[in-house]
């Protein structure tokens, strides 16, 4: 296909053309469309307040001849109490009043028998040919014709005699008559002119179509013609992203282009961190990494102060929140819901899974007025979370979690926001699918391997199950109200759940007749069972220098688990005798959690030990076996620690209570 130089201009130039002639005809229509249904409401409330006002006008006459017959009656006789000169006064101001009215009613009936009326100055006509008005017309003129004689005997009679009399009784009594065909004339003429205003909505309607089919065709030019082709040349350039300096002005004198510079520098700053998001976890970059990296570079474009994200649990029944970081504002908050779990059916969370739209909450206060508010929801707002945007996470088609992002603002998201959010969504799902599946993946090869050790002893079947509860909830105590709370961060917190059942997986090198010895060991086979710490060691570390090769570390913390656990605070332990802080936190802890562990269940040499004689052998154990700091935390949460050595009794596969040993 060739082309020819100014091509595009030219279709540009002729559509523009077009578009400006189409634009035109469009507001011709429109103001032709708005002065007649402008005119129409003006006619139809003059009709109304004309017509209408013909009652008030009878009703004056009517008020005021009987307040002249009243006040001639005094005057003729003695006991009037105002002066003659005053009560004069008072009738000739009645006369006047009545003239006036006499004459406007009389104006606007000669103007109704012709069709018209007159509202300040302006002629409004109607038809009075149908519905009987011309017959209710002629009515009220002869009724009127009679009532004017008789309020011409009362104009002019200076003394009530007989003629003045009937004149009076013949005005009060034929009122009501005339004030309803008056009343008639007025509710027809105007339903007459709300039917005529029929054709006028068919002629409103006929306008509507053109105008719409104007426009329609007008956008439709418009984006065929100007919007796709600059939209192509707009996403040319910024999926590119060459651009390394804000665009300047080359001429600073058209301030009126300042704001569309602004707007192109924002987006290709937007589109410049987006690509690095994507370098970032084309670079083998943690989870943990790849979240923290999108908190810090897009909160210019988006105002939150806290980004957080649940995973959906046990077979799509529960979310779990799992990840969580802050700018500081909000105290305490990741770790203050880390962990907590909720039934995704019948919330509004389940809605959003539901219908994979996004969630815009920007009073939290108010939209928590009179709704059960949860544990995760209080929490929120105890840490300030006033507002928040709330999205489905989808990794392969399927959704995985929710992910939240909030601020301590009312009012701070709109819908625009959303768009750009669900970018990020989709890029932390990828990075969900990259890190966490995978992680999990060779997490799970090895947990195997430590199942397969475990299951060489029946009665430590289930240990590992809980190890990874007994560890964890020591390391959530610790990260409470420790020394070491700023070491022990969320990904800490997974690592020490997720390593400490390996802390045994070097026992699958150990020989049956030593593993399984219901005897005491002797001197060499204890020898031998020791070096378990060693072989658990060195098969992660060969796990994690295959893991180096692509740039990742995921087994650090089991090794020192594995290596470290059978150490002691005052360096009695092995395998190598390290003493103190030498000996990993991580290591430390399953120490405490693994004796714990063994001290109240059953093993091929001992019987399961009480609660109280197993707790106080760790609290004997500070500052020997054990590290101080965490067995002082140990303590301070004894009836944590015995809640769950209690779920332990109650719910194992046997379904009945090993030891019913409380607490103290």
């Amino acid at each position: 296909m060739e082309y020819k130089n100014g091509s595009i201009l030219k279709s540009m130039k002729k559509e523009v053309a077009i578009i400006i002639a189409m634009t035109i005809s469009v507001i011709i229509c429109l103001t032709v469309l708005m002065y007649q249904s402008g005119k129409r409401i003006y006619e139809e409330g003059a009709l109304v307040n004309t017509l209408g006002k013909q009652r008030i006008l009878i009703q004056v006459i009517v008020k005021d001849v009987t307040r002249i017959y009243a006040l001639l009656q005094a005057l003729q006789t003695d006991d009037n109490v105002d002066p003659v000169e005053m009560i004069i006064t008072k009738i000739s101001s009645s006369k006047d009043e009545i003239k006036n009215s006499a004459e406007e009613f009389e104006k606007t009936l000669t103007g109704i028998h012709n069709g018209y009326i007159n509202s300040t100055g302006i002629k409004v006509y109607f038809d009075i040919s149908g519905g009987n008005i011309r017959e209710d017309v002629e009515k009220v003129n002869t009724i009127w014709e009679s009532y004017r004689k008789s309020i011409d005997i009362v104009m002019n009679e200076a003394r009530i005699g007989s003629s003045m009399a009937n004149a009076v009784i013949y005005i009060n009594e034929n009122s009501d008559e005339l004030l309803k065909y008056s009343d008639g004339i007025t509710q027809k003429i105007v339903d007459n002119k709300k039917n005529n205003a029929f054709y006028y909505m068919i002629f409103s309607a006929i306008l509507i179509i053109i105008f719409i089919i104007a426009m329609v065709t007008l956008f439709i030019r418009m984006f065929k013609y100007l919007i796709i082709p600059l939209d192509a040349l707009y996403k040319g350039i910024t999926g590119i992203s060459m651009v390394v300096s804000p665009v300047k002005l080359s001429m600073p004198t058209k301030k009126e282009l300042v704001p569309i510079i602004s707007e192109i520098n924002y987006t290709f700053e937007k589109n410049d961190r987006l690509f690095s998001l994507i370098e970032n976890i084309s670079k083998n970059s943690s989870f943990s990494e790849v979240l923290d990296f999108i908190f810090k570079s897009f909160s210019s474009f988006i105002p939150y102060t806290y980004i957080g994200i649940a995973l959906i649990k046990e077979d799509g029944k529960m979310l779990e929140a799992t990840y969580g970081i802050s700018d500081g504002s909000v105290v305490n908050l990741p770790n203050r819901l880390m962990g907590k779990r909720y039934l995704i059916e019948g919330t509004s969370l389940g809605k959003i899974l539901d219908t994979g739209n996004a969630r815009i909450i920007n009073d939290l206060e108010e939209y928590s007025e009179g709704r059960k508010v949860n544990e995760y929801t209080r929490i929120i707002l105890e840490a300030g979370i006033t507002s928040s945007i709330t999205l489905p996470l989808s990794a392969n088609g399927r959704h995985v979690g929710i992910i939240f992002f909030s601020n301590t603002h009312k009012n701070c998201y709109t819908e625009e926001h959303v768009k750009f959010l669900q970018t990020l969504a989709n890029s932390i799902a990828i990075s969900f699918e990259k890190n966490i599946f995978l992680d999990n993946l060779l997490y799970s090869t090895v947990l195997a391997l430590a199942k397969l050790a475990e299951k060489r002893d029946e009665d430590t079947g289930e240990h590992l199950d809980r190890m990874k509860v007994y560890s964890r909830s020591i390391a959530k105590m610790l990260q409470a109200e420790s020394e070491y709370k700023d070491e022990i961060t969320m990904e800490y917190l997974d690592d020490i759940e997720r390593f400490s059942p390996l802390h045994d997986v070097g026992k699958v090198a150990i020989k049956d007749d030593i593993l399984l010895k219901p005897a005491k060991l002797t001197k060499e086979e204890f020898e031998e069972m020791k070096r378990h710490t060693v072989f658990g060691a060195e098969v992660l570390i060969s796990a994690e220098n295959n893991i180096k090769k692509s740039g990742k570390s995921l087994f650090k913390v089991g090794i020192e688990i594995a290596e470290g656990h059978h150490e002691k605070w005052d360096g009695s332990g092995y395998p190598y005798g390290k003493c103190g802080l030498d000996i990993p936190l991580s290591a430390r802890i399953v120490a405490v959690a693994d004796v714990f562990d063994a001290l109240t269940t059953k093993r091929p040499y001992k019987e399961a030990f009480p609660f109280e004689a197993s707790f106080n052998h760790i609290i004997d154990g500070a500052g020997k076996h054990f590290d101080p700091e965490i067995v002082r935390v140990f303590a301070r949460n004894k009836q944590t620690i015995f809640e769950l050595y209690k779920s332990f009794r109650y719910y194992s596969n046997s379904h009945r209570v090993l030891d019913n040993t409380g607490v103290g």
